[in-house]
């Protein structure tokens, strides 16, 4: 049967991601919602996330002018009742990501956008026999400040959240879920996406650039952590393999998959900042929050006002990533699904030493570089 697919959030790292993947497959029909903006038209700019992620053979990939927010998600009556009879297969992966947003406004696309997608997939389950299921992308952080373990079909608010982001998420989330009776649905809950696990490559604004930019360049002397805290960082590239191969088996309709590293993958900070020298050549020191909070942060105040305002808009979103100890992610499912898939999370400190050389070598992803073509003595299995 050929595969109809609508994705949203292809401008982003993950739907790009996605997207490549399924752009291998020639039989694959790929609809990309995306919105014109100042950059381009919707086929200018699907074009161009195409030329720069290697897809020559662009003929099946469909760029659809469309928002979120809007009705029908912004498309008219026709071409929505089309798309209806005719796509197979949702991914919904877009999402407004900022921490910083207030509630208001990052409702609009996380809770409204869902709502809206739901309304879609309902309609594609109505009128097309084919149609699979709606695949949702939401976000480990609905766990918000939940300490100890956070199974894969919890779903709570009673422990607060970090941000807005996290609130969002979980509110989007709890309306899928009471929908799910009606729609066959399969939710994916990602934790801290990183770049490709191999090259490092990743999109300028990914998560963890803003905090490495903020010691690097702009010479912070020493940084408020609790080296204590657990990361849980995942590639890219694990991410869209996991989510596809997962929504390959209709069995696994109706389940939730975290796709992080969990218990067994995670990372201490203090782990990471050996590999922050090693890359970057700057010995960061690390103070405790108290010290921080009490001593530096009012005599850096005063001193520099200017870059301290820089460093707390930046911190302050990250903040409760670093100084708290997040919950960890129960995977035992995400790990039955992909069993005999080949597809299981690379070795955590070599994909984020990747990232960080990735991030020297291209200032954050500013500066483009040829991609590494191996060495025949590396990989004497690729025929060149």
């Amino acid at each position: 049967m050929k595969k109809v697919y609508f994705i949203t959030g292809v401008t982003g790292f993950l739907g790009e991601e996605i997207m490549v993947l399924l752009s291998k497959n020639s039989d694959n029909r790929i609809y990309c919602m995306i919105r014109g903006n100042k950059s381009g038209t919707p086929d200018e700019r699907l074009k161009k996330i195409c030329a720069e992620s290697g897809i020559s053979d662009t003929g099946s990939i469909i760029a659809m002018e469309g928002d979120l927010g809007s009705e029908n998600l912004g498309m008219d009556a026709e071409t929505y009742e089309r798309l209806s009879s005719e796509v197979t297969h949702i991914i919904h992966s877009a999402a407004d990501v900022r921490f910083n947003q207030t509630i208001e406004a990052i409702r609009k696309t996380n809770v409204g956008g869902t709502k809206n997608i739901v309304a879609f997939a309902k309609n594609c389950h109505s009128k097309n026999r084919e149609f699979s299921h709606l695949a949702y992308v939401g976000t480990c952080f609905v766990a918000g400040r939940r300490r100890g373990i956070a199974k894969e079909h919890d779903l709570t608010s009673k422990y607060g959240f970090k941000n807005t982001y996290e609130r969002s998420k979980y509110e989007a989330e709890k309306f899928l879920r009471g929908n799910m009776d009606e729609l066959p649905v399969i939710i994916y809950r990602p934790s801290i996406i990183v770049g490709l696990s191999e090259s490092g490559k990743a999109k300028p604004r990914n998560v963890i650039y803003p905090i490495l930019k903020l010691f690097l360049t702009w010479n912070i002397p020493a940084i408020p952590l609790n080296t204590r805290t657990r990361l849980d960082i995942v590639p890219v590239d694990f991410v869209a393999k996991a989510i596809l191969h997962i929504s390959d088996n209709e069995k696994n309709i109706g389940g939730c998959f975290p796709l992080a590293a969990g218990p067994e993958g995670n990372v201490r900070l203090r782990t990471l900042l050996p590999l922050v020298t090693d890359e970057f050549g700057k010995n960061t020191k690390v103070i405790p929050a108290s010290v921080w909070r009490t001593l530096i942060s009012p005599v850096f105040r005063r001193v520099k006002p200017k870059l301290y305002k820089k460093v707390i808009r930046t911190f302050s979103a990250f903040e409760p990533y670093v100084w708290d100890m997040s919950p960890q992610y129960c995977t035992m499912a995400t790990r039955k699904a992909l069993e005999g898939s080949g597809i299981s999370l690379p070795d955590t400190r070599r994909f984020i030493r990747n990232c960080f050389r990735f991030a020297k070598e291209t200032d954050f992803g500013e500066k483009h570089i040829p991609e590494k073509i191996p060495d025949r003595d590396e990989h004497p299995e690729v025929a060149v």
